[in-house]
């Protein structure tokens, strides 16, 4: 950055939450990357869901023809 020093942003305090908030909030981060694993896994499977159910349909719309 051209007017503050490197210096000066060494010098900057910066203030962090207590060392049980903090863990807090790990451990919510992490339960929220759990979410988020468990969430695409189901998207996953719906996804195979919905593709299967649409070959299907397709299959008995092609079978119900009288072609």
């Amino acid at each position: 950055m051209r007017n503050v020093s490197r210096q000066q942003i060494l010098a900057l305090l910066i203030p962090l939450p207590p060392i049980n908030e903090q863990k807090r909030i790990v451990e919510k981060v992490n339960q929220l990357f759990s979410m988020i694993e468990q969430l695409q896994v189901l998207q996953s499977r719906l996804q195979k869901t919905k593709l299967h159910l649409a070959d299907a349909l397709v299959a008995n719309a092609v079978e119900g023809c009288d072609v």
